[in-house]
């Protein structure tokens, strides 16, 4: 009857896991291409809306100068009232930031034509463009000249209206525009209009010049000046992020405007049910090798491949856990005091984002190596790098050279390189410091130590910014070189960031460990697993022991050696608090405990059947699977769900 019973449990649930299993699937699936699909439409939608809004505009404004042409090459406007119509036509046209006609010697430069008497602005402090120039016909007593017009930088940002679009359909998990990417705009030639870097547009640079390492972008500009629109998702080596970047033509200029978006920003990577999806697969095929194997028979070897293939699961289980930690985000996007820094257009967002702040700043860029790093007894970490700063001469004649590292107690620093070319003065220093430290423990041995290094310059008014490496992706370690004599741990990740506090910004160098596993598991985990194969050995003599008082030496001298682990680790470890890795020696003090009641029980309590059965099976297989599952329920409390 019991193993009818059995039989139809195994059944039901394999069938609640499997169909939780689709649902599950069905729900990610779902939310995940929903989220996407609905982002996706929106931006594609807004950003359709702002260019034909942008693209409008810029109709009225050919039209407003090609009227002014006309005028002027058929002899109707003079050189003498040209001043006065461009006054009426400001008054007029909103959207007129600049307006001008433009004779020989004026005609080929934007600020050329600024030059000439026949110019006319709004007063704005707003960044403005010439998006076309129209050239006059030659005739007769007329000299050649072009007509141009003024259209603000300001009206072709759409990022502020992807942010409140963002926010009012909760699909943007983060207010920091710098978090969520960046737009510029190309000519049909190729040449930028716009870049969050000014020295693109301001030279001009072509993007096909600045795409040799980056196809992707390369491929879609060569579609984007055929006037074609598009999508792409990508990640960037460069930086690590994962991308998507929309193109959409501009007609009336023949432009392309790109928006380049952090998925992270709308999409957050950690809100998947895939690690649940992948624990309720394994789940399943426990309860279905249970059932296929019939364990509800009792056949003895049956009973152990079931113990086996279960406790083979649930060691692939641990590692899917520990995997989906060691790959997680080391912050979370929507932290909104912290913006990580990993290229020069997330630079510029994060400095316009924060203009508030960095307005009355100068930027100093900064190279910062770190060269070698060990911690002392007390947990402090001993450093030495260099730091590099390059200087432009008449620009920064006011500001001191120098650098401090206000969070160490002791600091040497000195002057190793110090040259000028070019009107740059280039100052390298090389410093050694000695940096207090606080790190949790209660992770241990899968515990990560990130170690914030506040950089600052010497005089308040200016503030240091990243020089840019070849590679900026957090995981092949910028500022930092190869740290070989870094005992026990290995580099994570490092990255530049700025940490915003009230109306101040700090400039970081994070250093990300990964504790190496090696020692710990030598020295903890190995005499552990030893003690366990020991008192699995011992239950194994269940039914064959006369009396239960025969297993309490080897079980006594087991728990001496336990305890003896357990204070030898205690005793490397000065924080007061539960470590992960503790639980493991109260799971084996258990299981000590256990197999001593255990015998204790089948020698005096004959009528309990289920310790009778088959001298003492079910505590026999279910050994391994209890303390793995143990250790399992542990490690989700603490890194998942805690």
């Amino acid at each position: 009857m019991w193993q009818q019973r059995i039989f139809n449990l195994l059944i039901l649930l394999c069938i609640t896991f499997f169909s939780l299993i689709v649902l599950l699937t069905y729900i990610d699936h779902n939310e995940t291409n929903n989220t996407e699909s609905k982002a996706k439409n929106l931006i594609q939608q807004e950003l359709g809306i702002a260019v034909q809004q942008i693209d409008s505009e810029l109709k009225i404004l050919y039209s407003v100068a090609n009227s002014l042409v006309k005028d002027i090459s058929s002899g109707e406007l003079q050189r003498s009232a040209i001043n006065d119509r461009l006054a009426e036509m400001m008054a007029i046209t909103p959207n007129l930031f600049g307006i001008g006609v433009a004779y020989i010697p004026y005609v080929n430069t934007p600020q050329e034509r600024r030059q000439s008497p026949y110019y006319l602005s709004r007063e704005t402090n707003e960044d403005l463009i010439q998006p076309f120039t129209i050239p006059c016909p030659t005739v007769s007593n007329i000299s050649k000249c072009v007509v141009f017009i003024e259209y603000s930088l300001k009206n072709i940002q759409t990022l502020p209206t992807l942010k409140n679009l963002g926010k009012q359909a909760s699909l943007l998990n983060t207010e920091n525009l710098a978090k969520i990417g960046y737009q510029f705009v190309i000519s049909k030639q190729g040449n930028f209009i716009t870049h969050p870097i000014f020295e693109y547009h301001n030279e001009p640079k072509n993007i096909f010049e600045i795409t040799q390492h980056d196809k992707v972008i390369e491929q879609l500009a060569k579609s984007a000046i055929h006037n074609n629109s598009g999508f792409v998702e990508y990640v960037n080596q460069t930086t690590g992020q994962n991308l998507w970047v929309f193109y959409q033509p501009i007609p009336t200029t023949e432009w392309s405007m790109f928006t380049v978006l952090q998925k992270d920003s709308f999409i957050d990577p950690t809100a998947s049910w895939q690690l649940w999806i992948e624990l309720g697969i394994i789940t399943f095929l426990v309860f279905l090798f249970s059932l296929i194997l019939r364990v509800d028979t009792g056949n003895v070897f049956d009973l152990w491949v079931a113990s086996c293939i279960t406790s083979v699961l649930l060691l692939v289980s641990l590692y899917v856990v520990w995997d989906f930690i060691e790959t997680g985000p080391v912050i979370s996007n929507q932290d909104k005091t912290q913006t990580i820094i990993v290229s020069p257009e997330g630079l510029t967002s994060f400095f316009d984002y924060t203009k508030n702040i960095t307005n009355n700043l100068t930027v100093i860029p900064t190279e910062i190596v770190i060269e070698h790093l060990e911690f002392d007894e007390n947990d402090a970490i001993n450093i030495v790098g260099y730091v590099k700063q390059r200087y432009k001469s008449e620009i920064h004649d006011e500001i001191t050279r120098g650098f401090s590292l206000p969070q160490a107690e002791t600091t040497k620093i000195k002057i190793i390189d110090h040259y000028l070319t070019n009107q740059t003065e280039t100052i390298r220093w090389s410093f050694t410091a000695y940096i207090p430290q606080e790190f949790d423990y209660s992770k241990y041995p899968l515990d990560r130590r990130r170690i914030n290094l506040l950089f600052q310059h010497v005089d308040k008014n200016v503030i240091l910014s990243p020089d840019f490496y070849p590679i900026m992706n957090p995981s092949s370690h910028p500022g930092v070189e190869k740290l070989n004599f870094l005992h026990e741990w290995n580099v994570h990740s490092s990255f530049f960031n700025y940490q915003q506090n009230e109306k101040k910004l700090d400039f970081y160098l994070s250093i990300v460990l990964q504790r190496d596993l090696l020692n710990p598991f030598v020295y903890h985990i190995l005499p552990l697993i030893v003690v366990l194969v020991m008192l699995f050995t011992i239950s194994l003599l269940l039914g064959q022991i006369k009396t239960y008082f025969n297993v309490i030496p080897p079980l006594t001298a087991l728990f001496i050696g336990t305890l003896l682990s357990h204070i030898g680790l205690r005793q490397n470890i000065s924080m007061w608090v539960i470590l992960y890795g503790e639980y493991f020696y109260v799971f084996t003090y258990t299981s000590i405990i256990s197999v001593l009641i255990n015998f204790y029980l089948f020698d005096n309590h004959k009528e309990l059947k289920i310790l009778q059965y088959k001298q003492g099976i079910l505590s026999k297989i279910l050994f391994f699977p209890i303390v793995l599952g143990e250790i399992l329920s542990i490690m989700l409390w603490m890194f998942i769900f805690f």
